[in-house]
């Protein structure tokens, strides 16, 4: 008889066989084995709530997983445990109508008050739902503030596939948007609907540390009824695992202060030169939050990027409107179950902060190749 169970170091060769023939993505038997190690087994949290599973038919081969990754949540001050869910698949080869649907139900009764995912494709949400779990559109938005308008629609272009016409207009866009950002006083949307002229900051920028990035969450205000809870330790995990990721660029963690000295903010994201940036985490107090994006805006411009691009954050909808971002949803990608519906009903009217950094977004599974 096929059963579920919790995932052990011994499952990895199947495990990591099965995510081949299902994603068939770029990665060597190896590298994928060591980095579901790391992800799944060697995360410090994992000894708190065991999450991952997998599926075995009757004759005990491994034909489904669902990876789940503990995370320290607080809920109205009291705390909570969460998993993120990821990497769900059943082998193609021998697909079982409801071992998908069994895995899911499997990881919703585990001990954790809340599981979430924010990288789902429709496949997903579909099974997500029908075994119980909800989408939550609010946290599904995305914004975009572009900096280089030629550069950005160069970067479009390239990725439509037309790599020659990007390569040929290259020095066209490279010298528009050197003209655009040497403007002044044209900060506002322009016309053609984008910000023109390079974004400016009044703040000062150095290194994050892990200390004072937990100490500005600490003090966000007001505080939010549901946000992750991290120790040093976790948060110094989280950023390390963030940064091998290379996919979507160098990471970048700014600190921020005003012209007191005073920490009043920070963000962590992706930037490569001639792409568009890509946000993980921003934090501050809401009456400086404004700034805070600018000063993104502006480290990011200055390492090369085209644009800036993130999940929104709906607390701070108003500020990201003010600073000239335009917003879409590409896929209503973030899902949760909670058996506590407070918890839910405080995700669906923005009442938290659940950034890219605390989901799946990130992790190499998309991103790279999954390699010695």
């Amino acid at each position: 008889m096929s059963r579920v169970r919790p995932f052990r170091a011994e499952d990895l060769p199947a495990v990591g066989a099965l995510w081949l023939r299902a994603f068939q993505r770029p990665g060597t038997p190896s590298g994928v084995q060591r980095y579901f190690r790391e992800v799944f087994l060697d995360h410090r949290l994992a000894s708190d709530a065991p999450a991952s599973l997998v599926h075995e038919d009757e004759d005990g081969a491994v034909v489904g997983f669902v990876g789940g990754i503990p995370r320290r949540m607080l809920f109205r001050g009291r705390p909570i445990r969460a998993v993120v869910a990821t990497q769900l698949m059943v082998d193609p080869g021998r697909r079982r109508g409801l071992a998908a649907f069994d895995l899911l139900r499997a990881l919703f009764a585990g001990p954790q008050e809340l599981t979430f995912c924010d990288g789902a494709n429709e496949r997903s949400q579909t099974v997500w739902q029908r075994s119980g779990g909800e989408i939550v559109p609010l946290y599904s938005l995305t914004f975009l503030r572009v900096l280089r308008p030629a550069g950005y629609l160069r970067q479009r272009v390239a990725r439509a596939g037309r790599d020659r016409v990007a390569r040929v207009a290259a020095p066209l866009c490279r010298a528009a948007d050197a003209i655009a950002g040497s403007l002044t006083g044209l900060d506002r949307a322009a016309a053609i609907g984008v910000p023109l002229g390079r974004p400016r900051t009044r703040l000062v920028n150095e290194d994050l540390s892990c200390s004072a990035a937990r100490a500005i969450l600490d003090d966000t205000v007001p505080a939010p009824s549901l946000r992750a809870s991290y120790d040093d330790a976790s948060l110094a995990w989280l950023l390390d695992q963030a940064a091998r990721t290379r996919g979507h660029g160098l990471l970048r963690q700014r600190l921020c202060r005003d012209a007191s000295g005073e920490a009043v903010g920070y963000y962590v994201y992706y930037a490569r030169p001639g792409s568009v940036a890509q946000l993980l985490q921003i934090g501050g107090k809401s009456k400086v939050i404004g700034d805070v994006l600018g000063s993104l805006f502006a480290d990011a411009y200055a390492a090369g990027s085209v644009a800036v691009a993130g999940q929104i954050e709906p607390r701070w909808l108003r500020e990201i409107d003010d600073a000239h971002a335009t917003f879409s949803c590409p896929s209503l990608g973030v899902l949760v179950h909670a058996r506590d519906r407070e918890i839910t009903a405080a995700l669906h009217r923005g009442d938290s902060l659940l950034s890219r950094l605390d989901g799946e977004w990130w992790l190499r599974f998309a991103a790279d190749p999954l390699v010695d």
